[in-house]
């Protein structure tokens, strides 16, 4: 399988583009069973299918140039597989207010480009919950002052995990308390190289046979009931961009009434 570089520059220009996505993959291993994505191929040498006959009687394989017919390839996976957005919808079926949460289709478009920040977070241990405070430090130690319309990334330990069978436990989450610092400064678009923007549940599941405090339960994400934003989630090549100095560019694909969409999520930055 071919997979593009995660850097190219355009020809003759000053723009340099990072891409922070990761492919569709068979056995990728960044998702349980349920959304593991299941792709099967077809090739140019596969036999010809009926409906060839059908649209060009008398037409064979080896009258095409190369001998060639069509690739294609057909994939089961649910909207949440591989980088992907997750939308309003997901995390609530009514706002804070009693409004019905936007679906993926019905998010703004502009929510989904804006300058980009990056903060690392590789050094804090897996299933650590994230505070207000504590990306408060992380931006004053990068210098950046946020902005309405900022996309936060957030790299975290799980980014170096991809493609291990524990991917889906590594990596810190973004609690209430820090999700609702960003939204409150504008933010409408943050992304995680984890699995989830919340804790991995196998951190939070212990938590709660602890505490039995369902408030600590995707807290993040519900966060959104009372400020509405979107998660990219399962980012790829955090490692490589700057703290900020960059535009970042993921617009999902629209499923009709859906709770999340993928997306070739994209860094732009000047050479």
């Amino acid at each position: 399988m071919v997979v593009s570089p995660p850097e190219t520059t355009a020809p003759d220009s000053a723009t340099r583009f990072v891409d922070i996505s990761a492919p569709i993959k068979q056995g990728a291993q960044t998702d349980p069973p349920k959304c593991a994505p299941n792709v099967s191929y077809t090739n140019h040498s596969s036999p010809a299918p009926p409906e060839l006959d059908a649209l060009f009687p008398g037409l064979r394989l080896g009258d095409l140039p190369g001998g060639d017919l069509w690739a294609l390839e057909r994939v089961e996976m649910c909207t949440h597989s591989g980088t992907h957005i997750d939308a309003p919808w997901h995390y609530s079926a009514t706002m804070a207010d009693g409004s019905k949460p936007m679906t993926i289709a019905e998010v703004p478009l502009d929510w989904f480009h804006g300058r980009g920040v990056k903060l690392d977070f590789r050094d804090v241990p897996d299933g650590h919950v994230v505070t207000a405070a504590e990306i408060r430090a992380k931006l004053r130690e990068v210098g950046h002052v946020l902005s309405p319309g900022d996309v936060v990334l957030m790299n975290t330990a799980a980014g170096a995990a991809r493609g291990d069978a524990n991917y889906i436990h590594r990596g810190c989450g973004f609690g209430r308390d820090a999700t609702l610092f960003l939204t409150g400064e504008g933010v409408r678009l943050v992304g995680t190289d984890a699995w989830s923007w919340d804790a991995p549940f196998i951190h939070v599941g212990r938590r709660y046979e602890e505490t039995k405090d369902a408030s600590i339960v995707w807290e993040g994400h519900k966060a959104g009931r009372e400020r509405p934003y979107v998660q990219i989630e399962k980012l790829a090549n955090l490692d490589k961009l700057p703290s900020f100095g960059f535009d970042v560019a993921a617009f999902p694909v629209a499923v009709e009434g859906g709770s999340g969409g993928w997306t070739r999520a994209v860094a732009i930055l000047d050479r």
